[in-house]
């Protein structure tokens, strides 16, 4: 199956008052497969990347606390497309909805509904 990146439809959920890293949530619609679960982190020093955020593919938490990854693509450059197109659409949010940003620059104020849900949907 061919994945044109280009066509694929995102949906972003803000999660407010963050106590960790994740910042939103993602799902991404290629024509009739949906994948949801694209967990948007905000960076810190652990992580590689020079880039203030980066996306989590879907995964569960272990019993042991450890996320196990559910969902991957071989292709680095159309895994890099995806995240380049995530973390766009939610930056797109970010600039619509200003009352989403916190004081601290571009981190968004996130709100748990409760545990699992999230309350804003965009």
């Amino acid at each position: 199956m061919e994945i044109d990146i280009d066509e694929a439809k995102i949906k972003i959920w803000i999660v407010e008052n963050p106590t960790g890293m994740e910042r939103g949530i993602a799902t991404v619609k290629f024509g009739q497969m949906t994948i949801s679960g694209f967990r948007i982190l905000e960076n810190d020093e652990a992580h590689k990347s020079a880039a203030p955020f980066w996306v989590a593919p879907p995964a569960y938490r272990t019993r042991k606390g450890k996320f196990q990854q559910i969902f991957w693509i071989t292709d680095k450059e159309l895994w890099q497309k995806l995240q380049t197109k995530i973390l766009e659409a939610y930056n797109k949010l970010l600039e619509e909805k200003p009352d989403l940003k916190a004081n601290l620059g571009e981190i968004p104020v996130i709100e748990e509904k409760d545990a699992g849900s999230y309350k804003t949907h965009y």
